[in-house]
């Protein structure tokens, strides 16, 4: 026995209201086939779910035009995290820039001296006397002169000689002593300013590092370079300095 298409339909706004009133419907149904000795043809029993879309597109469309104008007030946010980053950038540069150059103006009076051998309670004072009296004939040089005098830093372990520091008691007295290394020609000796760790990075790449150099220089622990293209002379001060003149 056969009986025609029967349909049951159910609505809801939650689904597991939905799922329930619906089992609870087929359980009735197959109650009242067993009753009625009747068989429910399974391969023929669907179900469907139906939604209303009705406003959907509208709904799509707002929510688009949201994230539309939350992405360009996060953009504007960007753009203002990005200049304060630039602008605390600089302002850190500067900072760095005159801690450097603070720490080099209280080097003002010092030179390094390299070439002399280590020696068991040495005197540098007469060490250093006696090269700029007899190498460079600065006859009137006196260790009076000199404030303070100490090897640089802490015994290497390679053997080699640490470079003498000399503060001098004036500034005088410095230039006197710069003015003549280059007596130093063909010797064991250097003397050089005292630069900051900063300022030697910077010489050094202006000696070695620059295709468009010609010379460089220190005056006073400022670093200066001269333009192989064109002979013009800078005054370094950051590294990029050296793009920003031309002279890598």
């Amino acid at each position: 026995m056969f009986a025609d298409d029967t349909q049951i339909e159910t609505a809801g706004y939650d689904v597991n209201t939905v799922a329930e009133e619906l089992n609870q419907d087929l359980e009735n149904v197959s109650v009242w086939l067993s009753a009625n000795k009747l068989t429910l043809n399974k391969t023929k029993t669907e179900y469907m779910i139906i939604v209303e879309v009705s406003g959907l597109k509208d709904t799509i469309v707002r929510v688009e035009d949201e994230l539309i104008e939350a992405k360009q007030l996060l953009n504007e946010k960007v753009v203002v995290l990005q200049n304060v980053i630039v602008n605390l950038e600089e302002k850190v540069a500067r900072f760095a820039t005159k801690a450097n150059d603070n720490e080099q103006y209280s080097r003002r009076y010092n030179i390094r001296v390299s070439g002399f051998p280590e020696e068991s309670d040495e005197n540098c004072s007469l060490k250093v006397g006696q090269l700029c009296r007899e190498t460079l004939m600065l006859p009137d040089f006196s260790e009076e002169q000199i404030d303070r005098i100490n090897r640089v830093g802490k015994p290497r372990s390679d053997g080699k000689s640490r470079a003498i520091i000399v503060r001098f008691k004036s500034h005088k007295y410095k230039l006197n002593v710069l003015q003549a290394k280059n007596k130093l020609r063909n010797t064991p000796f250097s003397i050089n300013e005292d630069l900051t760790r900063q300022n030697q990075q910077l010489f050094y790449i202006a000696r070695t590092g620059c295709t468009n150099v010609s010379s460089a220089w220190t005056i006073d622990g400022r670093i200066f370079a001269k333009r192989r293209s064109d002979d013009r002379k800078f005054n370094i001060v950051r590294y990029t300095d050296f793009e920003e003149y031309d002279l890598m």
